[in-house]
């Protein structure tokens, strides 16, 4: 009776132990899983400056994730970056035409041609056009609009600005720009002739006037 009373405590002091050391190891897996999911949360986020609530006995600790790094060759396919960002040498091209505009344009209107509106001399033929086809057609498209004359002093201001401007071929778009400006500043009254204006003189001149602005280039 003596031996089995050992051997039976001697079973049961095996199981204990088996038992406590498959809860130590589960212990240790949770310790472990737990400092993992710390080292996760440190990495993705940053803390904030400690804030106390309103009873003033505890301290709580605010986190909110970090911006990503948007520098690099590589930054347009990292999440949270634009994805459009400009090289080195369009940023160059960007400023060379920036700096080369300003020394001759005050806004979207040259400075010598804000400063120097010439007014239309007296009995001046009709200037919008550069050969009688087009002086017609502009004359026909007009015809039921008033105040010719400040048409005709647009297109007499818009000669004199390309002559200005020959020397920079780049610089001419901004005369049909001011054209543009000037006919609507004129019929601002008339929302009808403006569009029939600026359709047939800025528009057409846009879509069919490089080999006139080429000459002067």
């Amino acid at each position: 009776m003596l031996v089995k009373s050992e051997h039976f405590l001697f079973i049961f002091l095996f199981i204990f132990l088996g038992v406590a050391a498959l809860s130590s190891e589960n212990k240790i897996k949770r310790r472990t899983a737990r400092r993992l999911d710390i080292i996760r949360r440190v990495k993705v986020t940053r803390p904030r400056l400690w804030t106390t609530p309103s009873n003033g006995r505890r301290f709580v600790r605010k986190t909110k994730p970090l911006k990503p790094n948007c520098k690099g060759k590589d930054a347009g396919r990292k999440p949270g970056c634009p994805k459009s960002r400009k090289t080195k040498q369009e940023r160059m091209r960007e400023h060379k035409y920036r700096h080369q505009r300003n020394k001759f344009m005050l806004g979207d209107v040259p400075k010598f041609y804000q400063s120097h509106f010439m007014p239309l001399p007296p009995n001046h033929e009709w200037s919008c056009g550069n050969d009688d086809i087009t002086h017609s057609i502009s004359l026909a498209t007009v015809s039921t609009c008033p105040m010719k004359d400040a048409l005709n002093s647009c297109c007499y201001n818009h000669d004199n600005c390309y002559e200005i401007y020959k020397r920079y071929p780049h610089m001419l778009h901004h005369c049909d720009t001011q054209l543009g400006t000037c006919i609507r500043y004129f019929y601002r009254d008339y929302p009808f002739c403006s569009m029939l204006a600026y359709v047939t003189h800025v528009d057409t001149l846009r879509l069919f006037g490089e080999k006139y602005k080429h000459t002067y280039g």
